[in-house]
């Protein structure tokens, strides 16, 4: 139950956001990720690097760490929000 906070300097602009953070966590030898959301660029991106994507995850991170310990998520095979939906 070991974590790192990463700031994601991506996460505040206006374009490549996803293909950006996708990098950053690829480049942090991430093997899964446990998200609410994943547009298209990004799960492209972790796809590629081999990283799971579990889509749907909502609440604290030590529930959703466990309940992935557990087998509780499945992995998403494809994005589940369209390109852009983050931006307003």
């Amino acid at each position: 139950m070991e974590f790192e906070a990463i700031e994601n300097s991506a996460g505040a602009g206006a374009g490549g956001v996803g293909i950006a953070t996708g990098q950053l966590v690829a480049s942090k030898g991430a093997q899964a990720v446990l998200t609410g959301n994943c547009g298209p660029n990004a799960h492209q991106v972790l796809s590629s690097a081999s990283i799971q994507v579990f889509t749907g995850v909502t609440g604290k991170v030590r529930d959703a760490v466990q309940s992935f310990k557990e087998g509780k998520y499945k992995a998403s095979a494809q994005p589940n929000v369209a390109p852009h939906s983050g931006q307003s």
